[in-house]
């Protein structure tokens, strides 16, 4: 199957004619997720705020609700995707993914 890659090239600069039209079939992934098979996962936001202090007390950092990243993050919270590894390690990191444009 193919996969389409944006490498970022940009057409003004001369960079397109390097840049083959995709596959009609290919589908568009997010690298990391795919690189390693992240699985997609779902939280309400008082889960995902246990989660996340929970998750920054194992690395030592501040309690989630002082900080800036997860004020902005609860505030738009319905734009991001989760994705977790293979195995769910409930333990594990979350990844978040948020589409641009």
């Amino acid at each position: 199957m193919a996969v389409k890659v944006d490498i970022g090239a940009d057409a003004g600069r001369g960079d397109a004619e390097d840049i083959e039209e995709a596959d009609p079939g290919a589908r568009q992934v997010i690298n990391l997720v795919d690189a390693h098979r992240l699985q997609r996962t779902s939280f309400g936001k008082k889960g995902y705020l246990v989660y996340l202090k929970g998750y920054l007390k194992q690395v030592e950092s501040p309690p989630c609700a002082e900080t800036a990243p997860a004020k902005t993050l609860m505030a738009d919270f319905d734009s991001y995707s989760f994705y977790q590894g293979e195995i769910s390690d409930a333990e594990g990191m979350v990844a978040l993914a948020r589409p641009t444009g």
